[in-house]
């Protein structure tokens, strides 16, 4: 990714707000692809195409899952039905946090200093944010010596599978003290015990088509949610429009259910239990007492055998 077709930290923090906001109050499948889609297109606008191509593929992987799992019953023994929706729901949270992320590090400390941060919460943050991309970089390191080396070949991995595993923990503990050094070494170099504001030759503000991008964070968040509460108020109209569906006018409906009502009351020759009984006493009308109503609404001492 280009350093300058990066979008300033102020704009990547709001769009990790407005994306985390938007699948907090949303929680319908389908619309999270507005997100998703929006995710995407943050990532292309900053000309981050292969992070964008690899996680499009993800997802319509997942898009297939979801289908065989919804319509065909599909049952994974390995991978569960919970954690490809759990990914579908949170790939938009992903792709905008891992931007966020991978940042120069220059471009975050510049924008933290700013806000008058305390120097040991920003080289803290740094190194956070640097650990995994720093953790794989020194993986493919260890991985191509080994190549080089004719250790990374199948027979050899599963003959001595305890051995690969050292080759390939010691080089990269070694290496992961070395960087510990090297880290506190560029700290002290670069003036990080100077009291103070500190400039940085990483700082890049806010401009208009950043303002542009946040702004389009803001619609689509906003958007998402318009469709979530439009669906829920479709759901919730969906009986009146199923009286209308029937052929029924709204107060030949209304009828119908108070005779409906109506039918499910005692008749009057029942008896309750005691005389201190409420109506709510009453059994439950059974089959046999709507084949026999006269013989049910007998009392129980001048009922014959059937």
């Amino acid at each position: 990714m280009r350093a300058d077709a990066s979008f300033a930290v102020p704009v990547k923090l709001w769009a990790l707000l407005c994306v985390f906001a938007g699948v907090t109050i949303g929680g319908n499948v389908l619309l999270t692809c507005i997100l998703t889609g929006g995710a995407l297109l943050y990532l292309v606008l900053q000309r981050n195409f292969r992070l964008a191509a690899s996680y499009g593929c993800f997802y319509l992987l997942l898009a297939l899952l979801l289908y065989g799992i919804r319509f065909h019953g599909l049952h994974m023994p390995v991978f569960s039905e919970f954690y490809v929706l759990m990914f579908w729901n949170l790939s938009p949270i992903f792709l905008v946090s891992w931007d966020l992320i991978t940042t120069p590090p220059g471009m975050l400390s510049a924008f933290l200093s700013r806000l008058r941060m305390p120097t040991p919460f920003i080289l803290g943050l740094l190194v956070v944010f640097r650990f995994f991309p720093t953790m794989r970089t020194e993986l493919k390191g260890v991985g191509r010596s080994m190549k080089n080396r004719g250790l990374t070949a199948a027979g050899q991995l599963l003959a001595h599978p305890v051995q690969s595993m050292e080759y390939v923990l010691v080089p990269f503990l070694l290496r992961v003290l070395q960087l510990a050094d090297q880290l506190s070494v560029s700290a002290v170099a670069r003036g990080a015990e100077r009291p103070g504001v500190r400039g940085s030759y990483y700082e890049k503000r806010a401009g208009a088509r950043d303002h542009i991008a946040a702004a389009a964070c803001a619609l689509v968040t906003a958007s998402y949610r318009r469709e979530r509460l439009s669906g829920t108020h479709r759901a919730g109209a969906a009986p009146h429009g199923s009286e209308k569906e029937d052929g029924k006018s709204p107060p030949a409906a209304e009828n119908a259910r108070a005779e409906g009502s109506a039918a499910h009351r005692p008749p009057s020759g029942w008896r309750r239990s005691s005389p201190t009984c409420s109506t709510s006493s009453y059994a439950a009308p059974t089959v046999f007492s709507q084949r026999y109503p006269k013989w049910s609404a007998l009392p129980a001492g001048k009922r014959g055998r059937s």
